[in-house]
Protein backbone atom coordinates (compact mmCIF):
# COMPACT_ATOMS: atom_id res chain seq x y z
CA UNK A 1 0.00 0.00 0.00
CA UNK A 2 2.97 2.18 0.61
CA UNK A 3 4.92 2.07 -2.94
CA UNK A 4 0.71 2.33 -4.22
CA UNK A 5 0.59 5.68 -2.44
CA UNK A 6 4.15 6.55 -3.48
CA UNK A 7 3.31 5.75 -7.35
CA UNK A 8 -0.05 7.88 -6.76
CA UNK A 9 1.97 10.72 -5.79
CA UNK A 10 4.63 10.58 -8.63
CA UNK A 11 1.66 10.37 -11.12
CA UNK A 12 0.06 13.59 -9.80
CA UNK A 13 2.82 16.18 -9.74
CA UNK A 14 4.07 14.77 -13.17
CA UNK A 15 1.45 17.03 -14.50
CA UNK A 16 2.94 19.86 -12.56
CA UNK A 17 6.26 19.10 -14.41
CA UNK A 18 5.51 18.37 -17.54
CA UNK A 19 6.37 21.77 -19.05
CA UNK A 20 10.06 21.04 -18.98
CA UNK A 21 9.49 18.98 -22.40
CA UNK A 22 13.12 16.79 -21.57
CA UNK A 23 12.86 13.19 -21.60
CA UNK A 24 12.50 11.72 -18.38
CA UNK A 25 13.26 8.08 -17.01
CA UNK A 26 11.30 8.75 -14.25
CA UNK A 27 8.47 11.17 -13.09
CA UNK A 28 9.20 14.39 -11.37
CA UNK A 29 8.41 16.85 -9.49
CA UNK A 30 9.19 20.37 -8.52
CA UNK A 31 10.61 19.03 -4.58
CA UNK A 32 12.62 16.42 -6.03
CA UNK A 33 15.72 17.48 -8.15
CA UNK A 34 17.80 14.65 -9.64
CA UNK A 35 20.28 14.44 -11.63
CA UNK A 36 19.79 11.40 -13.64
CA UNK A 37 16.24 12.43 -14.72
CA UNK A 38 17.45 16.02 -16.93
CA UNK A 39 16.32 18.73 -14.67
CA UNK A 40 20.13 19.16 -14.32
CA UNK A 41 22.45 19.21 -16.73
CA UNK A 42 24.14 15.80 -17.11
CA UNK A 43 27.34 17.60 -17.52
CA UNK A 44 30.40 16.44 -15.39
CA UNK A 45 32.16 19.02 -13.28
CA UNK A 46 35.57 20.00 -14.16
CA UNK A 47 36.86 19.61 -10.71
CA UNK A 48 36.35 16.32 -8.70
CA UNK A 49 35.21 16.45 -5.20
CA UNK A 50 36.33 13.69 -3.03
CA UNK A 51 34.41 13.37 0.62
CA UNK A 52 36.77 14.16 2.47
CA UNK A 53 37.32 17.62 0.75
CA UNK A 54 33.30 18.81 2.44
CA UNK A 55 34.06 19.72 5.88
CA UNK A 56 32.57 22.41 8.29
CA UNK A 57 33.63 24.33 11.05
CA UNK A 58 32.12 21.87 13.63
CA UNK A 59 35.01 20.45 13.83
CA UNK A 60 36.33 23.49 15.17
CA UNK A 61 34.28 23.36 17.80
CA UNK A 62 32.63 20.72 19.59
CA UNK A 63 32.90 16.31 18.30
CA UNK A 64 30.44 15.19 15.60
CA UNK A 65 28.03 13.41 17.22
CA UNK A 66 26.11 12.61 13.97
CA UNK A 67 27.30 13.10 10.51
CA UNK A 68 25.72 12.28 6.82
CA UNK A 69 27.75 14.15 4.13
CA UNK A 70 26.45 14.91 0.69
CA UNK A 71 26.54 13.63 -2.62
CA UNK A 72 29.79 15.17 -4.19
CA UNK A 73 28.82 15.92 -7.91
CA UNK A 74 31.04 12.71 -9.36
CA UNK A 75 28.11 10.87 -7.98
CA UNK A 76 24.62 10.68 -9.27
CA UNK A 77 23.16 13.24 -6.69
CA UNK A 78 19.56 14.40 -4.85
CA UNK A 79 18.45 17.28 -3.90
CA UNK A 80 15.17 17.04 -2.16
CA UNK A 81 12.90 20.05 -1.41
CA UNK A 82 12.06 21.28 2.33
CA UNK A 83 10.43 25.01 1.92
CA UNK A 84 6.76 26.02 3.50
CA UNK A 85 5.53 27.98 0.03
CA UNK A 86 6.49 25.11 -2.40
CA UNK A 87 4.09 22.37 0.57
CA UNK A 88 6.99 20.13 1.27
CA UNK A 89 8.96 19.04 3.58
CA UNK A 90 11.57 16.92 4.80
CA UNK A 91 13.04 14.85 7.64
CA UNK A 92 15.63 12.61 8.76
CA UNK A 93 16.45 10.33 11.30
CA UNK A 94 19.54 10.03 13.55
CA UNK A 95 20.22 7.31 16.38
CA UNK A 96 22.85 6.59 18.68
CA UNK A 97 23.80 9.63 19.88
CA UNK A 98 26.27 9.75 22.68
CA UNK A 99 25.69 13.84 23.89
CA UNK A 100 23.60 16.26 23.98
CA UNK A 101 22.67 17.75 20.58
CA UNK A 102 23.94 21.88 20.82
CA UNK A 103 24.80 22.42 16.79
CA UNK A 104 23.00 21.30 13.41
CA UNK A 105 25.02 21.92 10.05
CA UNK A 106 23.17 20.84 6.90
CA UNK A 107 23.68 21.54 3.08
CA UNK A 108 22.00 21.92 0.14
CA UNK A 109 20.68 24.48 -2.86
CA UNK A 110 18.82 27.66 -2.91
CA UNK A 111 17.13 27.68 -5.92
CA UNK A 112 13.45 29.56 -7.41
CA UNK A 113 11.03 27.44 -9.31
CA UNK A 114 8.95 28.65 -12.09
CA UNK A 115 8.35 26.01 -14.47
CA UNK A 116 11.86 25.46 -14.12
CA UNK A 117 15.14 25.63 -11.28
CA UNK A 118 17.07 28.84 -11.75
CA UNK A 119 19.88 30.07 -8.89
CA UNK A 120 18.29 32.00 -6.01
CA UNK A 121 20.31 34.10 -3.52
CA UNK A 122 20.26 32.39 0.02
CA UNK A 123 21.04 35.45 1.93
CA UNK A 124 18.13 36.19 4.30
CA UNK A 125 16.38 32.82 4.04
CA UNK A 126 14.41 31.49 7.26
CA UNK A 127 14.36 28.12 8.85
CA UNK A 128 12.46 26.52 10.91
CA UNK A 129 13.82 23.03 12.92
CA UNK A 130 11.90 20.45 14.51
CA UNK A 131 12.90 17.59 16.27
CA UNK A 132 10.75 14.45 16.41
CA UNK A 133 11.05 11.41 18.86
CA UNK A 134 11.57 8.30 17.49
CA UNK A 135 8.23 5.97 16.79
CA UNK A 136 9.35 2.77 16.01
CA UNK A 137 11.58 4.30 12.73
CA UNK A 138 8.90 6.91 11.50
CA UNK A 139 8.90 10.51 13.18
CA UNK A 140 6.95 10.22 16.31
CA UNK A 141 5.79 13.37 18.61
CA UNK A 142 7.64 16.56 18.26
CA UNK A 143 10.11 16.98 20.91
CA UNK A 144 11.22 20.97 20.11
CA UNK A 145 10.77 23.38 17.26
CA UNK A 146 12.90 26.45 16.64
CA UNK A 147 11.64 28.99 14.28
CA UNK A 148 13.17 32.02 12.53
CA UNK A 149 15.98 30.98 12.15
CA UNK A 150 18.03 33.23 9.84
CA UNK A 151 21.95 31.45 9.53
CA UNK A 152 24.74 32.72 7.34
CA UNK A 153 24.87 31.01 3.80
CA UNK A 154 28.05 29.98 3.28
CA UNK A 155 29.39 29.08 -0.30
CA UNK A 156 30.71 25.50 -0.25
CA UNK A 157 32.70 26.07 -3.93
CA UNK A 158 31.04 23.07 -4.72
CA UNK A 159 28.32 23.60 -7.71
CA UNK A 160 26.08 20.33 -9.04
CA UNK A 161 25.56 21.03 -12.54
CA UNK A 162 25.96 24.83 -12.14
CA UNK A 163 24.27 25.21 -9.18
CA UNK A 164 25.99 26.21 -6.41
CA UNK A 165 25.59 24.29 -2.71
CA UNK A 166 25.54 26.30 0.38
CA UNK A 167 26.21 25.46 4.05
CA UNK A 168 24.18 26.60 7.23
CA UNK A 169 25.08 26.00 10.39
CA UNK A 170 22.60 26.98 13.53
CA UNK A 171 23.36 26.83 17.60
CA UNK A 172 20.81 25.84 19.42
CA UNK A 173 19.51 28.05 22.20
CA UNK A 174 18.79 24.72 24.25
CA UNK A 175 20.03 21.41 24.15
CA UNK A 176 18.55 18.36 22.93
CA UNK A 177 18.73 15.06 24.89
CA UNK A 178 17.53 12.78 22.25
CA UNK A 179 19.40 9.55 21.97
CA UNK A 180 17.52 8.85 18.62
CA UNK A 181 15.01 10.15 17.20
CA UNK A 182 14.26 12.67 13.91
CA UNK A 183 15.24 16.42 12.60
CA UNK A 184 13.16 18.51 10.15
CA UNK A 185 14.94 21.48 8.47
CA UNK A 186 12.67 23.66 6.42
CA UNK A 187 12.76 27.25 5.30
CA UNK A 188 10.13 29.25 5.78
CA UNK A 189 11.02 32.60 3.67
CA UNK A 190 13.43 33.88 1.60
CA UNK A 191 13.30 37.58 0.00
CA UNK A 192 14.36 36.27 -3.68
CA UNK A 193 11.45 33.72 -3.19
CA UNK A 194 14.36 30.60 -3.25
CA UNK A 195 13.52 27.35 -1.97
CA UNK A 196 15.67 25.06 0.03
CA UNK A 197 16.74 21.94 -1.68
CA UNK A 198 18.37 19.78 1.29
CA UNK A 199 21.12 17.64 -0.53
CA UNK A 200 20.70 13.93 -0.17
CA UNK A 201 23.91 11.75 1.00
CA UNK A 202 24.91 8.30 0.33
CA UNK A 203 25.31 8.03 4.08
CA UNK A 204 22.68 6.80 6.52
CA UNK A 205 19.89 4.13 6.34
CA UNK A 206 17.87 5.49 3.61
CA UNK A 207 14.78 6.19 5.68
CA UNK A 208 14.54 9.76 5.09
CA UNK A 209 10.94 11.41 4.10
CA UNK A 210 9.43 13.72 1.96
CA UNK A 211 6.02 15.34 3.41
CA UNK A 212 5.59 11.74 4.81
CA UNK A 213 6.44 9.79 1.76
CA UNK A 214 9.49 7.85 2.22
CA UNK A 215 12.68 9.36 -0.67
CA UNK A 216 14.58 5.71 -0.21
CA UNK A 217 17.08 8.11 0.49
CA UNK A 218 19.18 10.24 2.98
CA UNK A 219 19.88 13.66 3.80
CA UNK A 220 23.27 15.55 4.39
CA UNK A 221 23.34 16.73 7.53
CA UNK A 222 25.62 16.85 11.03
CA UNK A 223 24.91 17.16 14.30
CA UNK A 224 27.79 18.42 17.43
CA UNK A 225 27.08 17.64 20.96
CA UNK A 226 29.11 18.65 24.16
CA UNK A 227 28.18 21.45 26.76
CA UNK A 228 28.84 24.10 24.88
CA UNK A 229 30.27 27.34 25.71
CA UNK A 230 30.24 30.81 24.18
CA UNK A 231 33.47 32.44 23.75
CA UNK A 232 33.00 35.28 21.19
CA UNK A 233 36.64 37.00 20.91
CA UNK A 234 37.63 38.69 17.81
CA UNK A 235 41.35 40.93 17.38
CA UNK A 236 42.72 43.56 15.34
CA UNK A 237 46.12 41.81 14.46
CA UNK A 238 47.78 44.23 12.56
CA UNK A 239 47.17 47.64 10.22
CA UNK A 240 49.50 46.84 7.34
CA UNK A 241 48.75 50.36 5.17
CA UNK A 242 49.11 53.39 5.80
CA UNK A 243 52.71 53.40 6.55
CA UNK A 244 55.19 56.10 7.21
CA UNK A 245 56.74 57.31 3.64
CA UNK A 246 55.48 59.32 0.85
CA UNK A 247 52.32 61.44 0.30
CA UNK A 248 49.71 59.62 -2.02
CA UNK A 249 46.99 58.21 -1.78
CA UNK A 250 46.45 55.25 0.43
CA UNK A 251 43.87 52.19 0.56
CA UNK A 252 43.79 50.84 4.38
CA UNK A 253 44.56 47.62 5.03
CA UNK A 254 43.54 45.64 7.94
CA UNK A 255 44.43 42.65 9.45
CA UNK A 256 41.84 40.80 12.42
CA UNK A 257 41.44 37.18 13.44
CA UNK A 258 38.57 35.10 15.29
CA UNK A 259 40.44 33.78 18.33
CA UNK A 260 37.04 32.92 19.99
CA UNK A 261 35.34 29.82 19.23
CA UNK A 262 31.91 31.46 17.53
CA UNK A 263 31.51 31.77 14.39
CA UNK A 264 31.35 35.92 13.96
CA UNK A 265 30.10 38.53 11.23
CA UNK A 266 31.00 41.90 12.54
CA UNK A 267 32.23 45.65 11.17
CA UNK A 268 35.61 47.03 11.73
CA UNK A 269 35.91 50.71 11.68
CA UNK A 270 39.27 52.50 10.80
CA UNK A 271 39.77 56.39 11.46
CA UNK A 272 42.73 58.58 10.46
CA UNK A 273 43.69 61.86 11.68
CA UNK A 274 46.28 64.50 12.56
CA UNK A 275 45.15 67.78 13.66
CA UNK A 276 41.39 66.73 12.59
CA UNK A 277 39.28 63.72 11.64
CA UNK A 278 40.24 62.99 8.31
CA UNK A 279 38.76 59.36 7.21
CA UNK A 280 36.28 57.29 9.10
CA UNK A 281 34.87 53.73 7.08
CA UNK A 282 33.43 51.28 8.67
CA UNK A 283 33.23 47.66 6.74
CA UNK A 284 31.71 44.33 7.39
CA UNK A 285 33.88 41.30 7.57
CA UNK A 286 32.41 38.10 5.65
CA UNK A 287 31.98 35.16 7.86
CA UNK A 288 34.84 33.95 10.04
CA UNK A 289 35.20 30.66 11.73
CA UNK A 290 37.07 29.72 14.39
CA UNK A 291 40.48 30.28 14.03
CA UNK A 292 39.93 31.79 10.91
CA UNK A 293 41.68 35.55 9.85
CA UNK A 294 40.43 38.05 7.69
CA UNK A 295 42.50 40.80 5.57
CA UNK A 296 40.48 43.72 4.65
CA UNK A 297 40.90 46.11 2.25
CA UNK A 298 39.32 49.54 3.16
CA UNK A 299 38.16 52.40 0.13
CA UNK A 300 41.11 54.65 -0.67
CA UNK A 301 42.05 57.48 1.54
CA UNK A 302 43.02 60.95 0.16
CA UNK A 303 44.93 63.07 2.76
CA UNK A 304 43.65 66.65 2.53
CA UNK A 305 47.59 68.22 2.55
CA UNK A 306 47.67 66.25 -0.81
CA UNK A 307 48.34 68.85 -3.51
CA UNK A 308 47.69 71.55 -0.94
CA UNK A 309 50.69 71.53 0.88
CA UNK A 310 53.11 74.38 -0.40
CA UNK A 311 56.24 73.48 1.10
CA UNK A 312 58.37 69.82 1.49
CA UNK A 313 57.12 68.83 4.79
CA UNK A 314 55.99 65.62 7.00
CA UNK A 315 53.29 65.17 9.21
CA UNK A 316 52.19 63.26 11.93
CA UNK A 317 49.03 60.89 11.45
CA UNK A 318 47.29 58.48 13.72
CA UNK A 319 44.90 55.55 12.59
CA UNK A 320 42.84 53.95 14.94
CA UNK A 321 41.54 50.30 13.71
CA UNK A 322 38.49 48.81 16.04
CA UNK A 323 36.76 45.79 15.51
CA UNK A 324 33.27 45.92 16.98
CA UNK A 325 31.86 43.03 18.65
CA UNK A 326 29.60 43.88 21.36
CA UNK A 327 29.61 40.38 23.49
CA UNK A 328 33.40 40.63 22.98
CA UNK A 329 35.38 38.02 26.24
CA UNK A 330 38.22 40.65 25.68
CA UNK A 331 37.94 43.85 24.32
CA UNK A 332 41.21 44.84 25.16
CA UNK A 333 42.65 43.59 21.77
CA UNK A 334 39.70 44.93 19.99
CA UNK A 335 41.71 48.50 18.77
CA UNK A 336 44.92 48.95 17.39
CA UNK A 337 46.51 52.68 17.30
CA UNK A 338 49.50 53.57 15.19
CA UNK A 339 51.06 56.32 14.32
CA UNK A 340 52.90 57.23 10.82
CA UNK A 341 54.12 60.13 9.05
CA UNK A 342 53.76 61.15 5.33
CA UNK A 343 56.09 63.32 3.73
CA UNK A 344 54.79 66.06 1.16
CA UNK A 345 57.11 66.92 -1.62
CA UNK A 346 55.85 70.45 -2.77
CA UNK A 347 53.29 70.59 -6.08
CA UNK A 348 53.24 73.63 -6.31
CA UNK A 349 54.22 73.20 -10.05
CA UNK A 350 50.35 73.02 -10.60
CA UNK A 351 50.08 76.45 -9.61
CA UNK A 352 49.90 79.60 -11.88
CA UNK A 353 50.03 83.04 -9.64
CA UNK A 354 50.36 86.33 -10.02
CA UNK A 355 51.50 89.05 -7.57
CA UNK A 356 52.51 92.44 -6.45
CA UNK A 357 56.03 92.90 -6.18
CA UNK A 358 57.38 94.82 -3.41
CA UNK A 359 60.81 94.53 -3.72
CA UNK A 360 63.23 92.29 -5.86
CA UNK A 361 67.31 91.53 -6.59
CA UNK A 362 68.82 89.34 -9.27
CA UNK A 363 71.80 87.95 -10.16
CA UNK A 364 72.95 86.04 -13.54
CA UNK A 365 71.07 82.91 -12.87
CA UNK A 366 68.36 83.57 -10.48
CA UNK A 367 65.70 85.83 -8.96
CA UNK A 368 64.71 86.90 -5.96
CA UNK A 369 61.36 88.57 -5.28
CA UNK A 370 59.56 90.13 -2.01
CA UNK A 371 56.35 89.79 -2.96
CA UNK A 372 52.85 91.13 -0.67
CA UNK A 373 49.04 89.62 -1.39
CA UNK A 374 50.73 86.73 -3.91
CA UNK A 375 47.69 85.15 -4.82
CA UNK A 376 47.00 81.41 -6.89
CA UNK A 377 44.88 79.65 -9.72
CA UNK A 378 44.66 76.14 -9.47
CA UNK A 379 43.76 75.15 -12.88
CA UNK A 380 43.70 71.32 -11.30
CA UNK A 381 40.71 72.63 -9.00
CA UNK A 382 39.64 76.26 -10.45
CA UNK A 383 39.74 77.78 -7.47
CA UNK A 384 41.77 81.15 -6.72
CA UNK A 385 43.23 81.99 -3.82
CA UNK A 386 45.25 83.88 -1.59
CA UNK A 387 48.97 82.15 -1.11
CA UNK A 388 50.15 83.72 1.17
CA UNK A 389 49.33 86.46 4.04
CA UNK A 390 53.16 87.71 4.47
CA UNK A 391 56.13 89.07 3.14
CA UNK A 392 58.00 86.01 1.40
CA UNK A 393 60.76 85.35 -0.43
CA UNK A 394 60.51 83.35 -3.99
CA UNK A 395 63.89 82.31 -5.56
CA UNK A 396 63.48 80.74 -8.86
CA UNK A 397 65.46 80.40 -12.29
CA UNK A 398 64.71 83.61 -14.01
CA UNK A 399 63.19 81.63 -17.61
CA UNK A 400 60.68 80.08 -15.13
CA UNK A 401 58.89 83.02 -14.40
CA UNK A 402 56.50 83.95 -16.52
CA UNK A 403 56.40 87.05 -16.64
CA UNK A 404 57.79 89.85 -14.73
CA UNK A 405 57.24 93.25 -14.79
CA UNK A 406 57.59 96.70 -12.89
CA UNK A 407 55.23 96.05 -9.78
CA UNK A 408 54.13 92.46 -10.32
CA UNK A 409 54.44 88.96 -11.48
CA UNK A 410 52.44 86.00 -13.76
CA UNK A 411 54.46 82.95 -14.09
CA UNK A 412 54.29 79.05 -12.59
CA UNK A 413 55.95 77.50 -9.28
CA UNK A 414 57.74 74.80 -9.99
CA UNK A 415 58.84 72.97 -6.57
CA UNK A 416 62.22 71.82 -8.20
CA UNK A 417 63.87 75.30 -8.28
CA UNK A 418 62.25 77.36 -5.96
CA UNK A 419 62.36 78.27 -2.40
CA UNK A 420 60.48 80.51 0.28
CA UNK A 421 60.69 81.77 3.52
Amino acid sequence: MKNRKNVLLITAILVLTSVFNIPMTVAQKPGFADKRDGIFSQTKESIKIYPAEITDSSMKRNPIIFSQRPYTPEENYYFYTSDSESGYFCQEDFWNLTDLINDVHWYGLSLIFNNGWTQGDPNGMQFEIIFYEDNGGYPGNVFATISDLEPYPINTGISYSGYTMYYWEILLPELVPLVNGWISIQSTYCPDDSWFLWAGSPEGNFNAMQSNYSTGDNLAFNLTGGWFIPHPDVKIDSIIQPLSGPAGIIAPIINISNIGNMDEIFPVNVQISSSTLEYNQTQDTTLLWPGDSQQIIFPQWKPEAWNNTIENISIEYTIVATAILEWDCNQSDNTMIQSFNLTYTCELHRLFFFGFISNRTEDNNSFSLYAKHLFYYDHNTSKLGRLFSDEIIIVSKKHQLGFVGKNFVIGRFDGSVFSYS
